[in-house]
This record gives C-alpha cells, structure tokens and sequence, in this order.
C-alpha cells in the first residue's frame, strides 16, 4: 500500500486523484464508502438478508463490501422513525436520488417500534427512508436533510399554505458548465471583407461572463457593411459556442456558409453552431486564434449577435411540454401538465413545504429534486 506526503499530511496514494486528501468527485458528494474484501463481512445486509431472504436492493448484494465512511468522513448517526410497515420486512434501507430513481446506499434493521439507526452518514445530502421490494424503493418515509452543520431538515408537504413556483431549469448547474460561459469573456464580434479576417473591425466585446442562454449583442455602429462576420474567441478558449445567429431590424440573417479558424479540420463542427440544437457546439482544436462566423455572401451590416455558451441544455424552451410533482411521504404527486410559453414557466396553487421535480416531457433527461426557501430554488 502506498501513501504520499503533502506539507506534512499524509494521505493514502491513489494514482488518478485531482485533489490528493479529498476523496468526493468535483462538485459532487459522498453518501457512503464501501470498501470490496475478500472476507465476509457479516454485518453487510447481503449477510444479514440470508436469514429473511427479502428483496435486495443490487447497490447493497454483495456480502463482502464493508462500510468504511467513517475513514473518509465525519459523518452524521440518526435515528428516524418510519411511516409504515411492511409485512415481513426486516430490513430499510435509505436511498439517494440518481436523476431517476431512488438508489440504497445504507441499511438498517427495522426496530419493533418501527424506528431505524443508520450510521456515519454524508453530509448536506438528501436521503428517503425506503424498503425494497421487487419492483424497487418503496418509500416509508419524508425525504430528509442532513445539513453541513448534522441537523435534520425533514421535507413535509402543506397543502394549505400555497406558494407559487417560477423556475427556468429542471436541473442545477455545476462548475464546468459556469466554465464555458467564462471562457467568452474577452471574445470578440468582428468584421471583414476578408475572409481569413485581415484588417478586422471590432464591433463588440464580451466583457462579464455571459447568461448560459441565449445572449443578445447590440452592435451600435451598424450600418457599416461587411460580407464576413465572427465571434473570435479569447486565447486560452476553444471557441465552445452553442449557438450564434446575426440579426437586422429584428430579422435572422440568412448566411451563405458557415467559418471557422481551421477549416480542414474542425469543418463538420462548424455547423453545431448553426443547427439551432442547444446542446451541440463548436469547439476547436487551437486553444490560441479559435473563432467562428459566417460568409454572407454579400457585404451586410448588422445590428445585433445572438450567442449562447456551450452548455447541458437543461433551462425550460419554450414550445416544450413540462410537469412539475412534488413528493408526498416519498411518493411523486403531480401538480400540473403544461406547455411553457417563455424560456421560465411558473406554476400556481401549489403546497409549500415539499421537494419537487420538473420533468421536461418533450426532451432531455436530466432532471434533478429541489426546495423553494424564501422563492429561492434550492438544487438536492
């Protein structure tokens, strides 16, 4: 076994660590750690089921993984208590969300009072009380917090307090997303009657880290005109452009062809940027001179750049179909079916309290449980 030393800390080696000491993935979090062995571990609930032989959650089967939280982690023990029984049932289970389902991560046996003891739990981690059955959790109880400081924030639905709900994503936005978006800043709107850009004429400039939607440059002197134009990207940046369009009195510009720094190679992603699809985008292979633009054929002027980062293309579109629900005692209950009519869709009417979800019915599959604190969204 090998260890390495850092400033008079020593951690145990692992060869493909980022941060040597944290063992969590950037910007995610650790529930548990379970260590694979070659002994037995009888206190797995894979050893414990042998002598109930119920339904096993596949995350907890194996009887030689063992629990070693404790090693990585100052975790929280708690005590909760269940909703309800099940028949011959011994074992619960507690389970995190994975965008779709509900997924055991730590066990427990069942009390004959109905209540439950799990130990060296994560962190500012949200987790549901669930038995397992052959179709998969079957929740026992209110989804709970385990906040940074280790107090207990249980989730509670109150249908007679009503609150309204407005929302522009269905899923949070981590740090590489955020990165995309900086790494315009610098980038240029340029012009030229030539077409590798020789005496370019700057229009405008990307001073502050742009929206990850769709981003409105107004070009002041525009009555200039010019056949080629093009977003130059900032050295150090790829491009990494989503969507780009060029506009005149409120109307899209039809372009001649798509360009863009190296055309040999970087020809069929050119086109990302032009697909209107948010989830493609160009990006080049040069880190210094990246750019992307267009030949319109004909010498032009414009008067605004619409530009959009690459990004997970998870905000609500408008045109697409969403149902937001919310969780009752585990379970997901629908609030309402609709169509949004802008890039946000707001909801009506609906109980306070609870964790919900926003599923896009149109498109997309990341979908991710979040609160509503004062109005503000909080992502679990």
């Amino acid at each position: 076994m090998l260890y390495e030393t850092i400033q008079d800390k020593t951690f145990l080696f692992l060869g493909s660590d980022s941060y040597p000491g944290r063992y969590d993935r950037y910007g995610e979090k650790m529930a548990k750690v379970y260590r694979l062995t070659f002994a037995y571990q009888p206190e797995s609930a894979a050893a414990l089921n042998e002598k109930w032989n119920e339904p096993l959650p596949q995350t907890l089967a194996n009887p030689f993984i063992k629990d070693v939280s404790n090693e990585y982690f100052k975790g929280t023990t708690l005590t909760i208590k269940l909703s309800k029984t099940l028949q011959n049932r011994h074992l619960v289970y507690l389970s995190v969300f994975n965008n779709e389902n509900w997924i055991a991560i730590d066990h427990a046996i069942v009390s004959p009072n109905l209540e439950a003891t799990f130990k060296h739990l994560g962190r500012d981690i949200l987790y549901m009380p669930v038995y397992w059955g052959r179709n998969g959790a079957i929740p026992c109880g209110n989804p709970f917090l385990i906040e940074r400081n280790g107090r207990i924030k249980y989730f509670e639905s109150n249908k007679e307090k009503k609150i309204t709900i407005t929302i522009d994503r269905k899923y949070p936005i981590f740090g590489r997303i955020y990165d995309f978006a900086g790494s315009t800043v610098g980038g240029l709107i340029e012009a030229s009657d030539s077409i590798v850009f020789n005496n370019a004429v700057k229009f405008a400039s990307i001073d502050s880290i742009p929206s990850l939607w769709y981003n409105s440059i107004k070009i002041n002197d525009n009555n200039r005109k010019y056949r080629y134009w093009r977003y130059k990207a900032p050295n150090g940046s790829k491009g990494n452009i989503a969507e780009i369009s060029f506009f005149k009195n409120g109307k899209e510009l039809v372009f001649k062809e798509p360009l863009c720094d190296d055309m040999r190679y970087n020809k069929r992603k050119v086109n990302n940027a032009f697909d209107k699809k948010n989830i493609t985008y160009y990006e080049s292979i040069h880190s210094r001179g990246a750019w992307i633009g267009v030949d319109m054929g004909q010498s032009v002027s414009v008067d605004e750049i619409r530009l959009m980062p690459r990004n997970d293309d998870n905000h609500v579109e408008k045109g697409h179909l969403y149902r937001l629900e919310y969780f009752d005692k585990g379970y997901q209950v629908p609030i309402e079916t609709k169509i949004a009519n802008d890039n946000v869709i707001t909801f009506d009417n609906v109980c306070s309290g609870a964790l919900y979800i926003l599923h896009d019915l149109t498109a997309g599959t990341e979908e991710r449980i979040f609160s509503i604190d004062d109005g503000n969204i909080q992502w679990y």
